[in-house]
């Protein structure tokens, strides 16, 4: 309910001459009513007298742009959000004892708090529930935590408390812990399920690299836990598709941790489905996590990569011969060694034109030609690169391809100083390496020489490494890399970058090739530009789920296209679908699928623009081979507690949580809150100020013309 609290009036003239222009109508209208042609009535010209003060009061108040504030207060009673996981994992065993217990806690909780409590369901998304319990079903696909969290800071409404019920299985999204510490409101968690570790072998992680290249071997590593089954031999088998490409026999340690690596040849390109399996025991707890399904990209093609630069360096034959060692790229070097002289006898325009990215080792130099700068000026608008200030750098020249640069040069300066990296970045992909600490190993790197010239990160650009020199850190970058659209690029801001690949205390230590051969990886992926895409917003569902496509269409010039019609056709054992994409604006375009078999999905989708095919494309999906909610259907308590220790709430069992209504309830007692409400009327502008001057104007001029009053 509104409470009015105050009312303010406020003129734009100052109140002395309102109030003189009011005294002057009252004086003025007495004048003229004192003596009347004809004679008429006291009554009536005290009624006349009157009409005419109010019309010429309302008519001054209008002037001077009347303005009235109305405060009001209106009491927002506080109220309890009740939050209840419906998702599989809930009910995966003991299902009838389990839902009792979530249904009796339900009533429970409803019956015991004495203010205002609002019933929800959570999993794959947020329902409420208050009024229709019978949604209650634990058939969600996914638990999602976060979507609690986002809802919350999104909620208008006083909260003074919120209570969960769950197992604490985050199958979707991210862990809220941080997130829920910002909202100022008690989260109380009450845990259902076994925290008992049961007998069960997992599969808990896969290390792998999404894409890589054709006929290249690369190790996929995993890591396998077991309780209740040590000493006994499993085998662990790798697939391709629908192919088993090996099998190992593995006896599970004492300690309940098993390593594993496969290494992995592709035969074939394109996006291949890998399953790693390992054999059931009896007595699992569930055999939903014995199986790991993810997908790669295999790239087909060499990848040509041009390294320029503006004279011979230690640097650039340190870069050249690593990249070389890569099979799957070729490599061209473009060294300059005098006016228009180099060291290689091939076409430098037709080199440049067919390269997939670019390795810039001190270029451009004092001697490079106008016209291979403007051609690397052209190129980059488009390509990729990597850019190493090497010895022979000419800053002059370099600031003029700024715009294409992840930093700006804003002072050139002589002289540099000895730096070692400081990474900041730690889980960077670029950073892989074979240490057994791959980061401690970057910062123990030797020194390198970095320019004096003061050079600053672009807001866009991701600062990988800044400088140290004799271990106090400087905020200056020294490895950074940027991406925007389409283009991508890489930055070693000093030279003599070869010390890192000779100079370091493991001689095995592959840090500097591996560098190399993750940024060439990363500058190429993306590089070749599509003007049609369409896709699934994942590439594993379950069943029942919806499956999301997600299209997007640009014209030759990459601006975004509205009015195209996307079909896309899915294919399952020779039974076909077709759904059509809907335009959402921006060149993005949307739809859904849905069906309950489960098993391996091809798709094709097709654009057609004013009656022009714009493009064709393919892709795959698979539905259902996994249950993620049933791989780990224990009770989280740990993620539970700290959930409600993060927000000042508490975490209880729902065998035993009567404790938790006292507090409650002394919560939504105390927790009433008052909001003030301003509201502005402009009664200058008002029509009914109008309407009523007019009006009151209209009676006068009536009872003034039946008296026969001029």
């Amino acid at each position: 309910m509104f409470d009015i609290s105050n009312i303010d009036i406020h003129f734009s003239a100052d109140y002395f001459l309102i109030i003189g222009l009011l005294v002057l109508a009252v004086v003025y209208t007495l004048f003229i009513y004192k003596y009347t042609i004809p004679q008429i009535s006291k009554p009536k010209k005290i009624f006349l007298t009157t009409l005419r003060i109010i019309i010429l009061i309302l008519i001054v108040s209008a002037i001077f742009e009347p303005v009235v504030n109305i405060t009001r207060t209106e009491k927002i009673e506080p109220i309890n959000l009740l939050f209840v996981d419906n998702s599989q994992s809930i009910t995966f065993e003991d299902s009838l004892h389990k839902s009792e217990a979530i249904f009796n806690a339900i009533e429970k909780i409803n019956n015991s708090i004495e203010g205002k409590n609002s019933t929800n369901l959570f999993g794959t998304e947020i329902k409420d529930a208050t009024d229709s319990l019978e949604l209650i079903n634990f058939k969600d696909n996914t638990t999602n935590f976060a979507q609690i969290i986002n809802s919350l800071q999104n909620d208008s409404r006083n909260i003074s408390s919120v209570i969960i019920i769950s197992d604490g299985t985050i199958t979707d999204g991210s862990n809220p812990t941080h997130n829920a510490e910002g909202l100022n409101i008690p989260i109380f968690t009450i845990g259902i399920g076994d925290t008992t570790k049961r007998k069960d072998i997992e599969i808990s992680k896969v290390r792998y690299n999404e894409n890589i290249f054709l006929g290249k071997s690369t190790k996929i590593s995993t890591t396998i836990l077991h309780n209740g089954y040590k000493d006994t031999k499993v085998q662990v088998s790798f697939w391709e598709d629908n192919a088993q490409i090996e099998k190992k026999e593995i006896t599970l340690s004492r300690d309940g941790i098993n390593n594993l690596d496969f290494e992995y040849i592709p035969k074939s390109p394109g996006e291949k489905k890998i399953s790693i399996i390992v054999s059931n025991q009896p007595n699992e707890l569930t055999y939903s996590n014995n199986k790991n399904i993810f997908f790669i990209s295999v790239l087909d093609d060499k990848v040509k990569i041009v390294v320029l630069s503006s004279s011979p360096s230690a640097d650039v034959s340190f870069i050249t011969n690593s990249l070389k060692v890569d099979k799957n790229l070729e490599v061209l070097s473009i060294v300059q060694i005098s006016n228009n002289k180099f060291l290689n006898n091939k076409s430098i325009n037709s080199s440049i034109d067919s390269a997939d990215a670019f390795f810039l080792v001190g270029f451009p130099g004092s001697a490079t030609s106008t016209d291979l700068f403007n051609k690397v000026q052209h190129i980059l608008r488009e390509k990729p690169f990597f850019l190493s200030l090497s010895a022979g750098t000419d800053f002059n020249k370099l600031k003029q391809l700024e715009q294409f640069l992840p930093f700006t040069i804003s002072q050139i300066t002589t002289g540099t100083s000895s730096v070692q990296p400081n990474i900041e970045d730690k889980k960077n992909t670029l950073l892989l390496n074979n240490a057994i600490e791959p980061i401690n190993a970057w910062n123990s790197l030797p020194p390198i020489l970095q320019t004096n010239s003061r050079l600053s990160n672009k807001p866009e650009s991701n600062v990988i490494a800044t400088s140290k020199i004799r271990n106090v850190t400087m905020n200056t970058p020294l490895i950074i890399s940027r991406s925007i659209g389409y283009n991508r690029s890489i930055a070693v801001l000093g030279q003599d970058i070869w010390r890192w690949k000779l100079q370091t205390p493991n001689k095995d230590l592959n840090l500097f090739d591996n560098f190399l051969y993750n940024c060439v990886r990363w500058l190429t992926i993306d590089t070749k530009k599509e003007r049609f895409k369409v896709k699934t917003q994942k590439k594993l569902y379950m069943k029942g789920e919806l499956i999301e496509f997600v299209g997007e269409v640009y014209d030759e010039s990459f601006n975004p296209l509205d009015d195209v019609d996307i079909k896309v056709t899915i294919v399952k054992d020779g039974e076909k679908s077709d759904i059509n994409l809907s335009s959402i604006g921006n060149g993005i375009y949307e739809s859904t699928y849905e069906t309950n078999k489960d098993g391996d999905y091809q798709f094709s989708a097709s654009a057609i623009s004013n009656g022009k095919n714009i493009g064709k494309i393919n892709g795959r999906f698979t539905i259902g081979d996994i249950n993620i909610e049933t791989i780990n259907p224990r009770l989280d308590k740990n993620f539970l507690s700290a959930l409600s220790y993060s927000t000042n709430g508490q975490y209880y069992n729902i065998n035993n949580f009567d404790n938790l209504f006292r507090e409650i309830n002394q919560r939504i007692e105390n927790n009433t809150k008052e909001k003030i409400k301003t509201s502005e009327i402009n009664l200058w502008s008002a029509e009914l100020l109008l309407v009523l001057i007019i009006l009151l104007l209209t009676i006068e001029w009536f009872f003034r013309k039946k008296s026969g009053m001029l």
